[in-house]
C-alpha cells in the first residue's frame, strides 16, 4: 500500500489540533497491515515519522498563516514525489496576508541584499553567474569565472613594477608574507640593468647590498583572529634588503637605494626571533647561485650577489654579538662609565663584530637624542637626574625645549608616537644638524659640536669616496670637544661607535669591495 502525502494532509487538517500526530499515526496502521509478527517491529519507525511529519506540517502552516494554501502542492518530504493526476481540480491559491511583495527593481538596497542573500545561501560561486547568463540570454552555457592566480615570485615583481608604498605591500599579506630569496635579487638586478648603461657588455657584475631586520609594536589590533594564536597585529617584524653598488670591476656606479622586503611576521621582536631568522637568511644567502641575466638589447650578464647584514638597531646587535647591554659597546665592551675616558677609547676591539657596520639612519638619531638630553640636563649638569627638585628642573627645561623647537622649527620632539616609539626620526634629526645656530640657541649646546656631528653624520651618508686620513682626524676632533665640554654626561654607545670605531668599521668592512675598485672606502 502507499501512503501518498496528500492522504495524511487531509487527515492532519481535519483533526483535532492536540491530537494530529496521534490521529496520523492511527491512519498509517489503518493503511498498512502490520499485524504479521515480522513487521510489528515498523510501528517505532511509523511512530517516528508521523511526528516528523507533523512537525513539518505545523512549521508550513503557521508560515502561511493558517490559510487554506493547497497543500498538495507543498512537498513535506523533499526526497518523496507527488504522485496526482494532471486532470485534477486544484484550489486556487489565496492572497496572501500582508504587504504585497514588491518587484526587485523597485526595491530598497537593504530589501535587494537579503533577497540577494536567500539566493545565495548554501551555493557555490558559480551557480549565480549561471543564472545571471541563462536569465539575460547572453549565454547559456556554464560560465565559470577566471581567477588569477600569482606566484610569489610574480607578486612581487607586480609590487616592485608598480612601486607600490610599504602600506600597500602590507595589504598583500594575506597573500604572500615571505618571498623567495633566489626570485627576489633576480628581479632586483633586473630592474637595475634597465637603468642603467655599461660600458662593458656580456661582463660579470658583482651587487653589493645590505640586509637586516627589525621589529615594532603599538600596532592598532583588530578583531580578527590570526590562524596562528602565536601571532598579533599589535607587533611587526621586517626582513628586508637594500641594493647599494653594482662593480663590473671596472665602473663604480652608485645606485638609488630602493629597499626590497623580504619578509615579514606578526610577532614580538625578541632574542630567539632574532637568531632564528639571521640563520634562516644566512642559510638562504649560502645557497644562492650566480644570476644570468639578457637584456632586451641581446646582451647577457653574470651577477654575483654580496648580501651584508648591516640594517639593524642596538638591541639586534646586541643579541648577535651577545652582549648583554644596550648600554655596552659590542665592539671593545667599554661599558658607560669608560665612554668619556681613554680606558674606553684604548680598549682592545671586537674585530668579528665589525661585520655590523653603521646604520647611518640610527647615527642620525642617537647623535641627536644625545645633544637633546644634554640640552635638558644643562642647568644642573648631571647624567643621573635625582631628587625631585633636579627632576622638576629638568622637566621645566625639556618642556621649554619642546616648545620652542614647535615654534621655530616645526619640530615635534620627544613625544610618543604609536608603532615609532617617539617621533625623534631622521628627518627631525637632519632638521636638527641643517640648522645648528637655531638648535644651539634652543637647546644650550655648543654650536662648534652639532656643525661636526653634523659633518660625520653627512660624510657616513653621503655614499661617496672618505679621506680616512681626514675623517680620523675629524672623529678625533669632535670626541675631545664633547669630552671637554659635557665629560659629566655619559657618552651614548651609537656615538662612543662612530667617534671611536668609526674608521675601523669603514676600513674592515668595505676593503675588499670598495677600496680595490676606484679608490672607495
Amino acid at each position: 500500500t502507499i501512503v501518498r502525502n496528500r492522504d495524511l494532509i487531509d487527515v492532519w487538517i481535519e483533526a483535532p489540533r492536540g491530537n494530529r500526530k496521534q490521529v496520523v499515526y492511527e491512519n498509517i496502521l489503518s493503511l498498512i497491515d502490520i499485524t504479521d509478527e515480522p513487521f510489528k517491529h515498523l510501528k517505532s519507525n511509523i511512530m517516528k515519522c508521523s511526528q516528523l511529519f507533523g512537525l513539518k506540517m505545523a512549521n508550513k502552516w503557521q508560515k502561511v498563516g493558517n490559510l487554506g494554501i493547497d497543500f498538495y502542492k507543498i512537498r513535506i518530504n523533499n526526497d518523496s514525489e507527488e504522485n496526482t493526476s494532471s486532470d485534477e481540480e486544484q484550489e486556487p491559491p489565496c492572497r496572501s496576508v500582508g504587504r504585497p511583495r514588491v518587484p526587485f527593481e523597485e526595491a530598497s538596497k537593504k530589501i535587494k541584499r537579503r533577497r540577494v542573500s536567500e539566493l545565495t545561501t548554501d551555493r557555490s560561486a558559480n551557480e549565480p553567474q549561471f543564472a545571471v547568463n541563462v536569465v539575460s540570454g547572453s549565454n547559456h552555457s556554464e560560465v565559470s569565472p577566471q581567477i588569477f592566480s600569482f606566484s610569489i615570485a610574480e607578486a612581487l615583481a607586480l609590487m616592485v613594477d608598480l612601486d607600490i608604498s610599504v602600506r600597500k605591500y602590507l595589504l598583500l599579506r594575506s597573500v604572500i608574507n615571505e618571498v623567495d630569496f633566489q626570485e627576489l635579487l633576480q628581479k632586483t638586478d633586473e630592474s637595475i640593468l634597465e637603468i642603467i648603461n655599461f660600458e662593458e657588455r656580456d661582463c660579470r657584475i658583482k651587487v653589493i647590498c645590505k640586509w637586516g631586520f627589525d621589529g615594532s609594536s603599538g600596532h592598532s589590533q583588530y578583531k580578527q583572529k590570526f590562524s596562528d594564536l602565536e601571532n598579533t597585529d599589535e607587533f611587526l617584524f621586517l626582513v628586508a634588503m637594500t641594493p647599494l653598488r653594482l662593480i663590473d670591476m671596472k665602473t663604480n656606479k652608485v645606485l638609488e637605494k630602493n629597499c626590497r622586503p623580504i619578509k615579514f611576521l606578526f610577532k614580538k621582536e625578541n632574542a630567539d626571533l632574532v637568531r632564528n631568522t639571521e640563520k634562516e637568511i644566512i642559510t638562504k644567502i649560502e645557497n644562492l647561485i650566480p644570476i644570468e641575466i639578457k637584456t632586451k638589447d641581446g646582451h647577457s650578464y653574470i651577477i654575483e650577489v654580496v648580501l651584508m647584514l648591516t640594517m639593524l638597531d642596538s638591541s639586534v646587535g646586541n643579541v648577535l654579538s651577545e652582549t648583554n647591554s644596550t648600554m655596552k659597546c659590542i665592539i671593545c665592551g667599554a661599558t658607560p662609565k669608560d665612554m668619556n675616558t681613554l680606558a674606553g677609547i684604548n680598549r682592545p676591539p671586537n674585530v668579528d663584530n665589525y661585520r655590523f657596520g653603521l646604520s647611518t639612519l640610527h647615527c642620525w638619531i642617537r647623535f641627536f637624542e644625545c645633544l637633546l638630553h644634554i640640552g635638558y640636563r644643562l642647568p644642573i649638569k648631571s647624567w643621573q637626574v635625582r631628587g625631585p627638585e633636579n627632576k622638576a628642573i629638568v622637566e621645566a627645561n625639556k618642556k621649554r625645549i619642546q616648545a620652542e623647537f614647535r615654534a621655530k622649527l616645526s619640530l615635534i620632539v620627544d613625544k610618543p608616537k604609536p608603532g615609532y616609539s617617539s617621533s625623534n626620526d631622521g628627518n627631525t634629526a637632519r632638521i636638527f644638524f641643517h640648522n645648528p645656530q637655531t638648535s644651539s640657541d634652543i637647546t644650550g649646546v655648543d654650536r662648534e659640536l652639532i656643525e661636526k656631528f653634523a659633518i660625520i653624520l653627512g660624510v657616513l651618508a653621503s655614499g661617496c669616496a672618505i679621506d680616512m686620513e681626514k675623517f680620523a682626524s675629524l672623529l678625533e676632533e669632535a670626541r675631545n670637544l664633547y669630552i671637554h665640554l659635557y665629560k659629566w654626561y655619559t657618552m651614548p654607545n651609537m656615538v662612543h661607535k662612530v667617534l671611536v670605531h668609526g674608521c675601523e668599521i669603514i676600513d674592515a668592512f668595505f676593503f675588499a669591495h670598495w677600496r680595490t675598485v676606484g679608490g672607495c672606502a
